[in-house]
């Protein structure tokens, strides 16, 4: 058997060095195509069968309150009811009622939100339930269909429009996806947006 010369040595451990220092140079721009470890661990899922009759479900979401609300056939046709008034506010007048902005045209909410029940699946409101006014979580009343803020009195209808109060805005809605029949995906990177 032969024993390695001087100069394949050599050889051998330039090439490992170049391919040592070619992979660390590469480092950064690899790791810069992975998702971070913040965004891999911080989601939070939901699943739509928890939901009871029309209770909502509250849950956190990088320290917002996110609001799932099913809602029944006859509350959609209301919010599909085209005679509703589509005033624009005087901004002197804070207590007027009409809808703010009832086609969502603010960018407050995904693209996919532009629509008349602000939502992906119309038979589901998801929503931020801070108030746009002062930031309390809004709430309901036994026989209300909408949603109130405690505190100021703005009123929302069900799918998260203000109609009265001092609310300038529509309640937010967050970045989700389904990530299958049932189950909603938040991604807490996607809500810092």
């Amino acid at each position: 058997m032969e024993r390695p010369r001087r100069r394949d040595w050599l050889v051998t451990t330039a090439f490992t060095a170049a391919g040592v220092g070619a992979t660390l140079a590469l480092w950064p721009f690899v790791a810069a195509m992975l998702p971070d470890e913040e965004d891999r661990t911080r989601r939070v899922f939901f699943d739509i069968r928890t939901l009871v009759g029309t209770k909502r479900a509250t849950i956190a979401v990088l320290d917002q309150p996110v609001m799932i609300y099913r809602r029944t056939p006859e509350q959609l046709a209301v919010l599909r009811d085209t005679k509703l008034p589509n005033k624009t506010r005087d901004p002197d007048t804070p207590m007027y009622y009409g809808f703010r902005d009832r086609d969502s045209e603010e960018p407050r909410q995904p693209e996919w939100a532009q629509n008349w029940h602000r939502s992906l699946r119309p038979e589901l409101m998801i929503c931020v339930a801070e108030c746009t006014h002062e930031g309390l979580v809004v709430t309901t009343f036994d026989g209300i269909d909408d949603w109130v803020c405690p505190n100021c009195g703005s009123r929302y209808d069900l799918a998260g429009r203000a109609y009265a109060g001092p609310a300038k805005w529509n309640l937010r809605v967050p970045p989700h996806r389904f990530v299958s029949e049932h189950e909603i995906e938040f991604r807490e990177a996607d809500m810092r947006a």
